[in-house]
This record gives C-alpha cells, sequence and structure tokens, in this order.
C-alpha cells in the first residue's frame, strides 16, 4: 500500500505510566492498530512497559519527554536525583502539574536537557531500541524546541515534531469511532499522525484525574480509545479508505 491516499502514523502515548496503559497499548499492537509506542521513562510502570514491548515486532518506541506531572495522585519526578535538577520539581521532588507553571516559574534549560537525556539514557538501559522523540503535552513550546531537535539529530533518532496531525472535525458526532472515520474521510492525502491514549478503566487509571475532571474520567475515555483500536472491523474499514497505517521509520517524509 505504498501509494496509499492516506499514510497514518499510529501512535500510543504514555506507556510506562501504569499497568493498564501498558496492557492496553500492548493489546492494540497486537491488533495491528498501534505501530508506535512512545514511553515515560519517569512513568512508575516504566520497568514492565519496557519488559512487554521489547517482545513486540513491528512496532517503533519512542521517547515520549516528560516535565511534567499533571495529575492530582499519581506524581512522579525526574530519573535524575531532584537536587541536580531544582527549577523543574516542587518541594517534594515531583514535576510541575503543567508545562505553563514550568514557563511562568522560570526554568533552567541546562536541568531540563540533563533531564531530558537522562531520560533518552533509562530507555536505552531498559533494553529499548529508540527510533523517535516526542514530548509529552508539547513540553518543547516552553523554551526547548530547538535544543530537543539538535538532540534528535545527534542521537540519530526522528523528530516526531516535524509530522503533521490527522485533521481534527469542526463538529464532534459525539461517537468516538464516527468521528475518526469521517476525519480520515475528510482528510486531504497525505501523511499524518493519530496520537491515542490506551488505558483500561482500571483502579490505576481511575487514580489518574485532576480538578475539572469527574472522577473516573481518563480510564473511561482512554478505555473507549482501547475499544475503538482493538475494533474487529477497524481493519476493513482503513482499507476501504484507503489508509495504511505506519511506522515513523517508514512514513516516507
Amino acid at each position: 500500500m505504498a501509494n496509499s491516499r492516506i499514510r497514518l502514523i499510529t501512535r500510543a502515548d504514555d506507556a510506562g505510566s501504569c499497568q493498564s496503559a501498558n496492557l492496553a497499548i500492548a493489546t492494540t499492537c497486537h491488533f495491528g492498530a498501534i505501530r508506535n509506542v512512545s514511553f515515560m521513562a519517569p512513568g512508575p510502570a516504566i520497568e514492565q512497559a519496557a519488559t512487554v514491548f521489547k517482545k513486540i515486532r513491528r512496532i517503533n518506541c519512542g521517547f515520549h519527554v516528560v516535565l511534567n506531572a499533571e495529575w492530582d495522585d499519581v506524581k512522579w519526578g525526574p530519573v535524575l536525583p531532584p537536587e541536580m535538577v531544582p527549577s523543574l520539581v516542587d518541594e517534594n521532588g515531583h514535576f510541575f502539574p503543567t508545562p505553563n507553571i514550568l514557563r511562568e516559574r522560570g526554568f533552567s534549560v541546562e536541568e531540563a536537557m540533563a533531564e531530558i537525556e537522562a531520560q533518552l539514557g533509562r530507555l536505552r538501559d531498559l533494553g529499548l531500541t529508540i527510533d523517535y522523540v516526542d514530548e509529552h503535552m508539547g513540553i518543547s513550546w516552553i523554551g526547548l524546541r530547538e535544543e530537543i531537535a539538535n538532540l534528535c539529530a545527534r542521537e540519530g533518532v526522528i523528530d516526531a515534531h516535524g509530522f503533521n496531525g490527522l485533521p481534527r472535525l469542526m463538529e464532534s458526532s459525539g461517537d468516538l469511532r464516527q468521528d475518526f472515520l469521517a476525519r480520515l474521510r475528510a482528510a486531504p492525502d497525505g501523511t499524518y499522525v493519530f496520537v491515542t491514549h490506551p488505558g483500561l478503566d482500571a483502579p490505576d487509571m481511575r487514580a489518574m484525574g485532576h480538578a475539572g475532571l469527574e472522577p473516573g474520567q481518563v480510564a473511561r475515555e482512554r478505555a473507549a480509545e482501547t475499544a475503538l483500536l482493538v475494533e474487529p472491523t477497524l481493519k476493513d474499514e482503513l482499507r476501504h479508505l484507503d489508509v495504511e497505517v505506519v511506522r515513523y521509520a517508514a512514513a516516507g517524509v
């Protein structure tokens, strides 16, 4: 399908954030819907993630740069000792909830890049072959874009920042599957990234939330994304729409 109308880089973010995320993402990989998996080095389940995904073929593994911890009750901090990166952490040694807080407080670019390089090293030490780099909550906008691009060039990995996302609809139907297919029908020919966050409606994922979200909302929404990606008819529907799911390394861009 080298001449497909759309080449869709299907990506699952947040591997390593919890065991339910790891299981859900692995399931979507086995179904063939996900071809790229992004790993959070500071995540509490990153060791399990590495063990699981080293056994899965036909995927690209990505480094999901993480400098924030958005959930109220599930926190993580740097791979480096907190005292080595004091501008990146709160009094408990955790990352701040959002990139915007980090930017407003002010931070050391040198500390940020030292932590980013340590995270990449951590993933490689766990036996993962890193093919591309992307960002959790678009962290590079706070003043790290050039530095991350340079890191990618230096390390010989793909900078995922240069790929366009699948265009969104002006209005949602409220049906995840129908909206996804409608976005594909409406998209001009080309190569796009479709970012997902597969999960399960399980206790470790229900613990993820913050003010403004209903209890369990994250788990329910991510379980719905998993259901979309393992829908038995999805492969046929993508084929009918002349869509090929690809790895970053095979995107041809």
